[in-house]
Formats: C-alpha cells, sequence, structure tokens
C-alpha cells in the first residue's frame, strides 16, 4: 500500500489531468451520437501517430520491436473490425455525419492503455535500466500495436458501413412492381 502512495504522489500533477480527460472521452462514447466522420479519425490517427514514434524514435527502429509492433497491430485490425461490426452505424442527416451506438471500446481502450503506460513508466522509475531491455520494450511495442489496430480497425468498419448506410439513403425509391 505504502509503494502504491508513494507511485501516486511521484506521478507529475499534469497525468491526472490527461487520465481525466482520456476517461471523460472514453465515458462519451457510451451513449449513442451523431457526429462528423472526420472526427471519428482523430483518435486512430492519434494512435497511429504515437505508435510510429513508439517504433521509430523511443525503439530506435529495431526489427524485432517493429515485427511485433506490427504484428499486434494486424491483430488489433482484425479486432477492431470486428467490433465494428456491432451496433448501430448510419448516415447522419446532415452531409459527412455519421450515428454510432454506444460502446464501451473507446473507454476500456484508453484506460488499458493508460495504466499500462502508467506501469511500464513505474517500473522505469522502480529500475532505471528497465527501459533498456527487450520485455519493456516487447510490452510497449505490442499493447501500443494492439490499440493501434483496434482503432483502425474499428475506423475502416464503420467508414464501410457508413459508405453503404449513405449509399442506401442516397438511393433512388423504388416504385411498386419494379424490381
Amino acid at each position: 500500500m505504502n509503494a502504491v502512495l508513494v507511485g501516486l504522489n511521484e506521478t507529475p500533477w499534469w497525468l491526472f489531468v490527461v487520465f481525466v480527460v482520456i476517461i471523460g472521452r472514453g465515458a462519451v462514447g457510451l451513449r449513442a451520437r451523431t457526429m462528423p466522420f472526420t472526427k471519428l479519425a482523430v483518435v486512430p490517427l492519434l494512435f497511429c501517430a504515437w505508435g510510429v514514434y513508439s517504433v521509430v524514435v523511443l525503439f530506435s527502429f529495431n526489427w524485432r520491436i517493429v515485427v511485433m509492433f506490427c504484428a499486434a497491430a494486424a491483430a488489433g485490425c482484425v479486432a477492431g473490425y470486428a467490433v465494428s461490426l456491432r451496433g448501430r452505424v448510419a448516415a447522419g442527416q446532415r452531409p459527412g455525419t455519421v450515428v454510432l451506438s454506444g460502446s464501451p471500446l473507446t473507454l476500456l481502450a484508453v484506460a488499458v492503455v493508460f495504466t499500462g503506460k502508467y506501469l511500464l513508466g513505474a517500473w522505469d522509475a522502480a529500475d532505471r535500466y528497465a527501459r533498456f531491455t527487450m520485455g519493456y520494450w516487447g510490452i510497449d511495442a505490442i499493447m501500443t500495436g494492439l490499440v493501434v489496430g483496434i482503432f483502425v480497425g474499428r475506423f475502416f468498419g464503420v467508414w464501410l458501413r457508413y459508405a453503404t448506410a449513405r449509399a442506401d439513403a442516397l438511393a433512388p425509391p423504388t416504385e411498386p412492381g419494379q424490381p
């Protein structure tokens, strides 16, 4: 218990702000909402940038890390696409908007990533050589790759469903008796 209190006491104040913001964004995703489709791309783009930064800058483009990251991202894409098939996706009434049913995915993903990154930071603080081990790099690369893949796979799955819903909404109505 004392180690937890010391860890929390040593945590920078801004990290608590980040935690509140990302949990708040995840909580918004629990409710059905209509949003511009372009806004839906923000989180996948941010996570992709973070993943590329981790692989290229933090891990010095180590080929083992690249393979772990890419494999995890591919698995995440499949999982994200599968998740995108659940729930409601429809074209909004205004052009370029999408209607999504609520989902705990974003909240769960950001909570897991934040917790994982926090624990890696705690490991690094407790052992100054931790960040130079392949175990540390592997955990970080796999966790980041999975989340990047989940968000990217979900985005593309929703995009496909949105495109279909939009095409259906734009299709001229058929008259009775015509195929």
